[in-house]
């Protein structure tokens, strides 16, 4: 089943045309890596998904459902750039950013009861840092930080999720685990998982689809998960090596149980 359909989908500025006849699908459970050049449209083409932005021309179809007229926002969870310059000095706790998402069913003034305690618990459990609830936000690593807004996309069981570039900004370890994490996620909790990134190495290990931007609006785009590293050969002229036997080790180093 298909949980999104992309179908020549072009957008722009004035003469400026950023993405050409874009055409493309995601399954239920896929983790799809969108990789390019800076420039190339990935951010935008995540915006489009979400309708933040409008196409000039084309389809989108979330969940079945003609982007136009979707409504079930809460199945869709996104991660933004603007999480990374997340002002870290504001006086927030970890369970005050991840219960952020829960005001739509709390209300804006109430307060929490132990329902929304519990899914925030819950959401922070998915990526360990239960035990950092009352902790404030600005005092975790840049890693940790990044999962807590993780958790906040998951808070409301969202059946895809947004990502855009969120390792931007952490440490190479970091880095790897926040893979090694998604990958966990999409496995156990069937969640669908689109992600721009330019880390080529990382995505290329963990998304089961790649889809590649050019600066010239050209796409390209694998399914196959056999042929991944010959895919990331003939773009980037690079080697790679698909081996994921430190992730374990990455998951418990950040906490995360695996």
């Amino acid at each position: 089943m298909n949980v999104i359909d992309v179908k020549n989908l072009s957008f722009g500025y004035m003469d400026n045309l950023i993405l050409k006849n874009i055409t493309f699908s995601v399954e239920k459970g896929d983790f799809l890596g969108i990789i390019g050049p800076n420039g190339s449209g990935k951010s935008t083409l995540l915006k489009l998904m979400l309708k933040i932005l409008t196409p000039l021309s084309g389809e989108i179809k979330l969940l079945g459902e003609d982007i136009k007229s979707f409504k079930d926002w809460g199945s869709i969870g996104y991660v933004s750039q603007k999480a990374n310059s997340f002002n870290t000095s504001f006086p927030a706790t970890v369970e005050e950013v991840v219960g952020a998402n829960l005001f739509a069913k709390i209300g804006l003034f109430k307060i929490p009861d132990k329902n929304h305690h519990d899914m925030i618990l819950k959401a922070l459990q998915l990526v360990g840092l239960e035990d950092c609830s009352k902790k404030l936000i600005g005092n975790l690593s840049g890693g940790q930080q990044q999962r807590v807004f993780i958790a906040r996309a998951l808070i409301n069981n969202p059946k895809i999720l947004f990502l855009d570039e969120p390792t931007v900004g952490i440490d190479s370890k970091s880095e790897s685990a926040l893979y090694c994490l998604l990958a966990k996620l999409q496995k156990e909790l069937g969640i669908t998982i689109i992600m721009v990134t330019h880390d080529i190495q990382d995505i290329a290990l963990h998304a089961n689809k790649l889809l590649y931007l050019s600066e010239s609006g050209i796409i390209s785009y694998t399914q196959n998960e056999n042929i991944k590293a010959e895919f990331i050969k003939q773009i980037y002229g690079i080697d790679l090596k698909l081996d994921c036997h430190n992730c374990k080790n990455n998951l418990k180093k950040e906490g995360i149980k695996c």
